[in-house]
């Protein structure tokens, strides 16, 4: 199997250049119509994971797409949208499973299954690979483009409207509040140092260390480093279980940091926050780009286990019904919001 997918490739190179240019790649400086990290193929309603997430997102940000939906040129020439010349798609990535001795695709099920067996010729007989796909995004298809501009027009009637879809939900007590209840359900201790400036979490004691609230320079700022420790606090044993012994400045440390970084990121994207901080928190990522350069890896691993981190909060912290209740405040104001329609099912 390839060390490295066109994927992986591409999204090393876009965020190593956007650390040189001192820049987060998933950062916007205006609200969008799409839910950050909630990419999904217009065709199929399937909603893009992993790599293919942040890619996908990298992507609509460098190019200013305001959609999060895409479909490869097959599946939207079938529903009659074609692309203008000169259009480029981004590369996702699919693993495929091979049988050597049928000369065929097999399950992932039946893979793993094999690769467990004690017998080195089962083992041997078969392989994984990464597969490259090319997908677009709905807007560069001019026909479903219309579409779209039409449905969000008649979606927001006003600009008091769409004030309140971006402002209401977006709002840094609601953040902070998942993270609260995170602690409370996870027995997580909160402890306020009056004798130094420092943040962290200590794993021995399941405690979060932070400064003193008034000398953070905004409240989402105390929220990012709140979420940045707390990211920490799941590598405990009973939560996702990760080593808490590596040693400042190795690969280890940099892994981990960048997976507490990235993971406040992602989450305070979920409440469209992350702009707000952009300027405090370009330094601490660049500081690992050397890591990221030297070792692509370093990179997707932090990326793969910020998402599983961001998930984790989100469901200790109630997050569902943290939205649910935002919601429904909001509809007192504007009325339901649409809900939106899957075409089908699979990729």
């Amino acid at each position: 199997m390839a060390v490295e997918s066109k994927t992986r490739e591409l999204l090393a190179d876009i965020f190593i250049k956007a650390l040189d240019e001192e820049k987060l790649p998933w950062s916007k400086g205006w609200d969008t119509d799409h839910v950050p990290f909630r990419d999904k193929n217009y065709s199929t309603g399937y909603e893009y994971n992993g790599i293919n997430k942040v890619m996908l997102e990298v992507w609509a940000n460098e190019r200013g797409y305001a959609s999060n939906e895409w479909m490869t040129l097959p599946q939207a020439n079938k529903l009659g949208f074609f692309v203008q010349k000169g259009e480029h798609g981004v590369p996702i990535e699919k693993f495929e499973y091979y049988d050597r001795t049928k000369g065929k695709a097999m399950s992932m099920k039946e893979y793993y299954e094999r690769k467990m067996s004690e017998d080195p010729e089962v083992r041997d007989s078969c392989y994984m690979f990464i597969k490259n796909y090319t997908v677009f995004n709905a807007l560069q298809f001019p026909k479903l483009r219309e579409q779209i501009e039409k449905d969000l027009a008649e979606k927001y009637k006003s600009e008091e409207e769409k004030n309140i879809a971006y402002g209401r939900i977006s709002h840094q007590k609601y953040a902070e509040s998942v993270l609260m209840e995170y602690c409370k359900n996870e027995g997580i201790k909160i402890d306020v140092s009056y004798t130094n400036d420092a943040s962290f979490y200590e794993p021995k004691n399941d405690k979060i260390v932070l400064p003193e609230r008034f000398k953070f320079h905004s409240d989402v700022e105390y929220v990012h480093t709140l979420c940045h420790e707390i990211a920490h606090s799941t590598l405990k044993d009973t939560r996702l279980n990760r080593p808490s012994s590596a040693k400042f400045g190795s690969r280890d440390y940099a892994i981990e940091e960048l997976r507490a970084e990235i993971a406040s990121s992602f989450y305070l994207a979920e409440f469209g926050l992350v702009d707000d901080i952009l300027d405090d928190r370009k330094a601490y990522i660049q500081g690992w780009s050397e890591k990221i350069k030297k070792d692509h890896k370093v990179l997707f691993e932090a990326i793969k286990d910020a998402e599983k981190i961001v998930d984790y909060i989100k469901e200790k912290g109630g997050y569902e019904r943290a939205l649910e209740a935002e919601k429904r405040l909001q509809e007192t104001r504007t009325g339901p919001m649409p809900v939106p329609q899957r075409r089908g099912r699979g990729r």
